[in-house]
């Protein structure tokens, strides 16, 4: 359901959820990532955490369609701040590190979207990059904290079929922006 609210309408959260916060460690200053609890007990495990009134929630609400009197609010894509009891953190949160190896490709001039990525037990897998990249897909029993380095990046056409078959590519998880203000 799509409804408009006016940004006087962002609710402050609580002492205890904004403690339980961690920033990005990134170059987002005012972005959080968590896994957060609702009201009706629904678990998001990939939830983007932007203060209002700051440079990085405009840098990010273009992309939610927002206009500055009021902004559409999609409960598909976005998550109401009085709406969240508990935030933890994210098995899917990239971690700095990782997230920095990631950024070394894929820019405007250098348009590589995937990745191969290992995990700790020596596995490899090919992952699809996300704008702005706060989370990432990993293979079924594993966590983000599993992965060790960045091993490779790919175009689709150097690497799609290897031995003859197809490789299989993990997405970035969905992910739901929340809006608030500090308490």
């Amino acid at each position: 359901m799509i409804a408009k609210r006016r940004w006087r309408d962002i609710p402050r959260i609580s002492e205890e959820l904004w403690s339980e916060l961690q920033p990005t460690k990134t170059r987002w200053k005012d972005v959080y990532v968590a896994s957060a609890t609702l009201v009706n007990g629904t678990i998001d495990p990939c939830a983007v955490f932007v203060e209002k009134d700051t440079r990085d929630q405009q840098t990010l609400f273009p992309v939610y369609g927002f206009i500055r009197s009021k902004y559409m609010f999609d409960d598909a894509r976005m998550i109401d701040a009085a709406s969240v009891v508990e935030v933890k953190s994210s098995p899917y949160a990239i971690p700095p590190e990782i997230a920095e190896m990631l950024e070394e490709h894929g820019h405007f001039d250098d348009p590589i979207d995937l990745a191969r990525l290992r995990l700790r037990d020596g596995t490899e897998y090919w992952i699809r990059k996300s704008w702005p990249g706060f989370f990432v897909g990993t293979p079924s029993g594993y966590s983000s904290s599993d992965i060790t380095r960045v091993v490779e990046w790919g175009a689709k056409p150097s690497f799609a079929v290897e031995d003859e078959m197809w490789v299989e590519v993990v997405n970035p998880p969905p992910y739901r922006l929340c809006i608030f203000r500090r308490p």
